[in-house]
């Protein structure tokens, strides 16, 4: 391989413009601190009250060398000691203290914050959740959020409380001896310009290290939560060597990288106070040698100089968590600001419960501006009209539910419901004239009564154990070990896909909703399932408006209007006998479909 020999000018340790964002994610972070100005204040206090020993101490011990000691003054000596011990005491009982009150406040804050933060979430848009993986967005809520904490309890007040004595300290050695003084500042700039180069080092790599956890974190939760398609194709060898060599060698890497640059400061900094120390006991002690000096003021500095350069490792170590704060501040900030695509208006009206009259008008809508899904779409329902949607995989059927549900917005045209435009109502008011089956039924991990009743908030037990009933649900659940009170757990493993489906209708239906949407809902479904669910529609979709999507067009051969879709626009509308007898799209796809329905029966039988 040919070595490069071009020139490059220098490159930067990192790129400057990371901080730029700082000042304002500490003004944010701190913005939380707002509602308990009063335990900070009391923090704050009792930090000066913390720092009494480090400034002050040495001092005492100076002065008794030198007024006790020197002087044969025994009781003077006892007594410098015997305050500088209750100085110490009482320090530490303060530090115990404002200890106590920073972590009950970093507690409370992130409570405040994951709350802030999970709010935020919930009303985000379906666009959101489709670009941002579940892993790494709990990485924010709870790792992210759990470093803030740590800067909040015990970096803010450990930082002022670090600079205070500092200061503190410098200022008692400039009055006490300028000449030992000007020793000791001269290690200063370099130990600050030092501090300031390693610290921007140390963010970059802090930086790196939160972003590839966060992205092991999701590459985890997707692994995990496909782990049984992982499995059947024996992918597993595959996935781990993905994750060793890849994901967890990164982490590795970029952890190393920053315990590399965490070691470089320390050992750099015990240079520094030692180049110090030996400073302060060559200049100090020519000065004592001429009298220029006691030797109560030497020890003073002395011990000074250890509790200068304590306080400036913690500083260091402090900074650590403000870097690492600092980036997870970040991506707190940027899922709270994402934007809220789909929101209520100033002035949207709640809307009152309708007949169900459903009004595309002209509907536009595509997910990439580039690229429309739904085109032209014009369509009246009426109230307790039962309507299916057909066509190929990606016709845009799911999208006009969505659109229905206002997951999204329109591009272009309008919807209306009971003849309010569904962008002038509230959602939550709007949202409770439906109910909603999926393919795929969530299962929360809580017992069967309370997914059910999750239909309807304040539904009694016996509308929970009416809805089971009426979709066939009741006989099955009764059978569990622990009837409507049997807990549910991640997964539901232990229930069948039909039984789930079967939950999920009498979620629905417990809502009493004007118009009922099912998605697929039947297309995991034994026979026999499927048979007690259509017996329970045929009555419980009398007089409510639905909407329904099925592969297996036997389903909805009794739908009042059969819609067939085809890359967004609508190709057909009929009952099914008007379509077949057209001999169109429709006919095709029901000839399709009922041939590949008796293959399957077939086979089932020889099976």
């Amino acid at each position: 391989m040919a070595t490069e020999t071009t020139h490059r000018a220098p490159q930067p340790i990192i790129n400057p413009k990371i901080f730029e964002r700082d000042p304002n994610v500490a003004r944010r972070i701190l913005r939380f601190l707002e509602p308990h100005k009063l335990r900070l204040a009391l923090g704050v206090a009792l930090m000066f009250t913390s720092v009494f020993d480090a400034i002050f101490g040495p001092a005492l011990i100076g002065r008794a060398v030198d007024d006790g000691l020197g002087r044969g003054n025994l009781s003077l000596t006892f007594g410098l000691i015997l305050l500088y011990l209750a100085i110490s005491a009482f320090s530490q009982i303060s530090s115990k203290f404002q200890i106590q009150v920073m972590v009950n406040l970093g507690q409370t804050v992130i409570r405040d914050m994951r709350q802030v933060v999970y709010e935020h979430v919930q009303v985000l848009s379906a666009n959101f959740f489709a670009r941002y993986e579940v892993g790494r967005l709990i990485s924010r809520i709870m790792g992210d959020v759990q470093m803030i904490r740590e800067f909040i309890t015990f970096a803010i007040i450990a930082i002022a409380r670090d600079l205070v004595i500092v200061f503190g300290i410098l200022a008692v050695m400039l009055t006490t001896s300028l000449p030992l003084t000007i020793v000791v500042a001269l290690i200063m700039p370099v130990l600050f310009i030092f501090s300031y180069r390693w610290s921007m080092a140390s963010r970059k790599t802090y930086n790196d290290v939160r972003d590839l956890a966060s992205a092991v974190n999701a590459r985890m939760a997707e692994d995990f939560n496909g782990v049984r398609v992982v499995q059947a194709f024996g992918r597993e060898d595959r996935n781990y060597k993905r994750f060793h060599d890849e994901s967890n060698r990164e982490v590795l890497d970029a952890n190393l990288r920053a315990a590399f640059v965490l070691a470089i400061f320390f050992p750099a900094l015990e240079l520094l106070s030692g180049l110090a120390l030996f400073g302060l006991v060559l200049v100090g002690g020519l000065l004592v040698l001429h009298n220029g000096l006691t030797a109560g003021v030497l020890v003073a500095f002395v011990l000074y100089i250890d509790q200068l350069f304590n306080p400036i490792r913690d500083l260091a170590q402090r900074w650590n968590v403000v870097q690492a704060a600092l980036a997870s501040g970040d991506q707190v900030f940027s899922v709270l600001d994402q934007p809220v695509d789909i929101q209520d208006k100033a002035d949207a009206v709640v809307m009152p419960r309708g007949q169900g009259a459903v009004q595309f008008q002209d509907v536009m809508f595509g997910y990439d501006k580039k690229a429309p899904v739904l085109q032209h779409i014009d369509l009246e329902v009426k109230p307790g009209q039962k309507v299916a949607l057909v066509g190929h995989t990606g016709a845009g059927k799911t999208t006009f539910i969505k659109l229905l549900l206002r997951f999204y917005d329109v591009t272009g045209g309008s919807i209306r419901v009971d003849g309010f435009d569904v962008r002038d109502v509230t959602q939550h008011s709007l949202r409770a004239q439906m109910g909603i089956v999926l393919q795929e039924t969530h299962l929360f991990s809580d017992t069967i009564m309370d997914n059910i009743r999750a239909g309807r908030e304040g539904a009694s037990d016996a509308d929970v154990i009416a809805a089971a009933t009426a979709v066939g649900a009741d006989e099955f659940i009764r059978l569990l070990p622990d009837g409507y009170q049997t807990m549910i757990h991640k997964g539901a493993s232990s229930l069948s896909v039909g039984q789930r489906q079967l939950l999920a209708f009498a979620r629905a239906l417990v809502a009493d909703p004007r118009i009922l949407i099912l998605d697929e809902a039947t297309s995991n479904i034994d026979t026999q399932t499927e048979k007690l669910i259509q017996q329970a529609l045929a009555r419980l979709l009398t007089d409510r408006t639905s909407f329904i999507i099925a592969h297996r067009l036997s389903t909805i051969t009794g739908c009042d209007l059969i819609v067939v879709m085809d890359h967004g626009r609508i190709i057909e509308r009929g009952t099914h006998a008007e379509l077949l007898s057209m001999g169109g799209a429709y006919y095709k796809l029901y000839t399709m479909a009922f041939n590949r329905e008796t293959e399957d029966a077939e086979a089932a039988i020889v099976l």
